[in-house]
Formats: structure tokens, C-alpha cells, sequence
């Protein structure tokens, strides 16, 4: 369902389970695996992702979960999951307040209304490009449910060094951001009218959200 929404994806050709070992076979995507991600390339990557979140947006993403097995809270980068790392925060200076804030910035983005089906990897290691026409995802192991702007962010955070950190924890504007949320958000509306839904939250909201 996802390459027939122009939405490029390995397509799986035979899986076999062997003791302790799965063994899967799938199709070759065009072009190489990034090694880092350059303007180019980070917009063909909104564009996939506008097309995948738009495709399982809302209620559908609940579908998609059930019918295909994905997870119910996608990406490893949620509360439940690093219960180590959470105690392991250091409570002073820009660090105790992501401390202090981390439950309530866990259970907003669980309930925010930007939900779809997110890669939950979103990175240039698992992005496949010809650098022309072809742009592929692979590595959909922690694929599943969740607020898309995880995507997109965690895409952002990978791309975009700490030295954009200041003193206090917060984020120096970079433009690059900027580009991405614009065309984003541009992106997400236009594939969302094409699947049937005419509305998705103001810009303002998308921006609330990162």
C-alpha cells in the first residue's frame, strides 16, 4: 500500500524463522544509503514523510496499527522506553528542567494532534537516495504510531550540531529548521487533501508541537 502511494519502501519478498533467527528477503531500494544529510536531500525526506503521514493520518493510523502489526507508540524515543536514561538525568541547570518537564512533554506529544504513522528512525543512515528522482526509507523496525513531528524533529536534531544549543538548553534559531517546518507543513496539507482530509492543525500548532 505505501510504493502504491508513491511512498518507497523495500518490498518484502520471503521472511523464514530459524531458532533464534529471522531471516528476511526484500527488494533493493534505487541509489546509496546517506551517510549524511545535505538541503537536498532533507527535503526529498519531508516530502516522504508529508506523503506516509498524510497517507496514515488520524483514525487511519490506529488501522494501520492493528491490520499490520506496527507498534503502538512508534520511535524508541518516548518516556516508557528509557526509564535508565530518565533517572540518569542530571537535575541542575538546563538538564533538571528537561527533567522536571520530560512526564508532561511525554504525555502531550501521546495526546498531540498531529498523529500518524511515523518511521520512528528517521535518519539519514535508513534514507536511500539516487540523488535525483528515487528517495526511499528503510529500517522500519520501531515504525508505529505517534505525533509525526517526531520525525521531522528527530531528522532536524540529527542534522543540525549542538554547538545550535545555548548555555541554557535552548535551541539556537537555525534556518535550516525554518525550511524544513515551512515545506513540512506545505507538503502534509497537500497530501492530506488528496487522502480526504481537508483540515490539519494551523502551522502554529505544528510549530507548538516541535
Amino acid at each position: 500500500i505505501l510504493n502504491k502511494n508513491d511512498v518507497t519502501v523495500p518490498e518484502g519478498l520471503y521472511t523464514k524463522n530459524s531458532c533464534s533467527n529471522l531471516f528476511i528477503c526484500m527488494t533493493r531500494l534505487k541509489g546509496k544509503s546517506l551517510s549524511n544529510l545535505g538541503i537536498k536531500n532533507a527535503k526529498r525526506a519531508v516530502k516522504w514523510a508529508a506523503k506516509l503521514h498524510a497517507l496514515t493520518w488520524g483514525v487511519r493510523a490506529d488501522e494501520f496499527v492493528a491490520s499490520m502489526g506496527l507498534q503502538s507508540q512508534g520511535t524508541y524515543w518516548y518516556l516508557d522506553t528509557r526509564p535508565n536514561e530518565f533517572e540518569n538525568i542530571p537535575r541542575k541547570g538546563w538538564e533538571g528542567r528537561l527533567y522536571s518537564a520530560a512526564r508532561a512533554i511525554d504525555e502531550r506529544l501521546k495526546a498531540d494532534p498531529f498523529q500518524s504513522i511515523i518511521h520512528g528512525d528517521f535518519k539519514a543512515a535508513n534514507m536511500v537516495s539516487d540523488g535525483v528522482d528515487n528517495f526511499g526509507m528503510c529500517d522500519f523496525q520501531y515504525c508505529g504510531k505517534g505525533c509525526c513531528l517526531k520525525d521531522i524533529c528527530y531528522m532536524i536534531a540529527c542534522y543540525c550540531s549542538s554547538s545550535n544549543i545555548d548555555s541554557e538548553g535552548d535551541r539556537v534559531h537555525h534556518p535550516f529548521e525554518e525550511a524544513i517546518f515551512d515545506l513540512y507543513y506545505a507538503e502534509l496539507k497537500a497530501n492530506a487533501a488528496k487522502q480526504g482530509f481537508l483540515e490539519v492543525p494551523s502551522y502554529d500548532a505544528l510549530l507548538d508541537a516541535a
